[in-house]
């Protein structure tokens, strides 16, 4: 049987022991799920614990797909990602010779060159407005 939503229900006598009969079924199914014991609470928690371990299985294979193996450990999308929007935040690339300087450092450490450094570092302040 399909529920009525309570708002089409009619007013009348008959209408009055509907809405009555309506509630009582809605409250019994809530105690159902509240009860911890009950058949319908079981089944909801099995169900959603399957969901739940589908979704982090899928992620794992996700990531192990993902994954690639460098010397020292395993890093994966994720983690190049944090490294290159780390990198973007503080650091500077020297258009010369590509080493990486710190933001505050005003000349290359690599290749001593001053004035990449210093457009490099006129580009980065005019994106960041």
């Amino acid at each position: 049987m399909i529920a009525k939503p309570l708002r089409d229900i009619e007013q009348t006598e008959e209408g009055t022991t509907e809405m009555t009969q309506e509630n009582d079924r809605l409250k019994s199914i809530i105690s159902d799920i509240i009860d911890q014991d009950g058949k319908n609470y079981i089944r909801m928690t099995t169900k959603h614990n399957e969901q739940l371990y589908q979704h982090i299985n899928h992620a794992i294979e996700i990531v192990l797909k993902d994954k690639k193996e460098n010397v020292e450990d395993y890093t994966d999308s994720i983690d190049d990602l944090v490294k290159k929007t780390f990198n973007k935040e503080n650091y500077i690339t020297c258009k010369k010779c590509q080493t990486l300087n710190e933001k505050r450092k005003r000349v290359c450490i690599s290749c001593g060159e001053r004035e990449i450094i210093k457009e490099a570092i006129q580009k980065d302040k005019k994106k960041s407005i």
